[in-house]
């Protein structure tokens, strides 16, 4: 449902967790943020596509912002 998912996106919650999340892999090149990140999150590499797209998001809006879109996707909130 999109205003639940506006809701999770948007809440203070998931904005302290992203920023606490992205705290921890500050000290690291670009690349090893995003492979750290996709390890801590979704326990999988990123395929080079996603490495591709997450370096250029991460260059536009930082790494806060990319770790609350990993936290944010489908792979992250539900089970298969």
């Amino acid at each position: 449902v999109a205003p639940q998912a506006l809701a999770l996106l948007n809440s203070d919650m998931m904005e302290k967790a992203a920023i606490a999340l992205a705290a921890r892999f500050e000290d690291v090149v670009p690349r090893t943020q995003i492979e750290q990140l996709y390890a801590h999150v979704l326990q999988r590499p990123p395929s080079d596509q996603e490495m591709e797209r997450c370096r250029a998001y991460l260059q536009e809006h930082g790494l806060p912002a990319l770790a609350r879109v990993l936290l944010n996707l489908n792979e992250f909130i539900f089970i298969d």
